[in-house]
């Protein structure tokens, strides 16, 4: 994942806690340069996503900024291994290594206990050092023209856990898959009620506490 793609991350999964952040901030926090930061806020910033002003960025529209985050994903430098298997969705979730983490369909149907939809595709994100475990595991099920697709992505180091319903929109849009439209239009639907349900703190309150903050840290240095 690009250093662009972790900071439009931290913006959407931090948006019901805070709203307005300083360029500082974020690099300070996930541990990147201000120029990658900077970098990273000029499409959200002239799509009109964020705003960008002399007190900080302030995230406007989160819908906007996921869809930037879809359309500018690409996961293929992220793929450690993809395969078909002669076995089901359910079959190779049930062989999976701990040590993975489910996204796509699998991360709803066991953190949310749901399926719009059947699936034939499983996607993880599994540190390279334990892939070679799981594909020893999954070997008597591997067939070139099996029905069900197993990708497995190497996760970043700044990657939340557990992973966050945001990310695996993004990852859902990568898919051709005919069920993909399914998944989207749920998970959009449980983040726009998840978004109703919680109180947030206005522009002007986020950008008091974030002011405090930096005096504190000042008063403190």
């Amino acid at each position: 994942m690009t250093a662009k793609e972790a900071v439009w991350r931290h913006l959407l999964t931090h948006r019901r806690h805070r709203l307005r952040w300083t360029q500082q901030e974020l690099a300070r926090f996930l541990g990147l340069s201000a120029s990658q930061v900077h970098a990273a806020l000029d499409v959200p910033r002239r799509a009109g996503a964020v705003a960008v002003g002399g007190r900080g960025l302030t995230l406007n529209d989160w819908k906007k900024l996921l869809v930037i985050w879809a359309v500018f994903r690409d996961w293929r430098r992220d793929v450690l291994w993809d395969a078909s298997f002669a076995a089901s969705a359910s079959e190779i979730e049930g062989e999976m290594v701990p040590e993975a983490v489910f996204s796509g369909p699998s991360a709803l149907k066991f953190a949310r206990d749901i399926a719009p939809a059947d699936y034939d595709r499983v996607i993880v994100y599994l540190p390279q050092a334990d892939l070679p475990r799981l594909q020893e595991r999954l070997a008597p099920l591997e067939d070139r023209r099996g029905p069900t697709r197993l990708t497995v992505l190497s996760p970043d180091p700044r990657q939340p856990a557990p992973l966050p319903l945001e990310q695996v929109y993004v990852d859902v849009w990568q898919l051709a898959d005919w069920w993909a439209a399914e998944y989207l239009r749920y998970i959009m639907e449980a983040l726009e009620w998840e978004e109703s349900t919680t109180t947030m703190p206005s522009p002007a309150a986020a950008g008091e506490r974030s002011s405090n903050s930096a005096q504190s840290t000042a008063s403190s240095s």
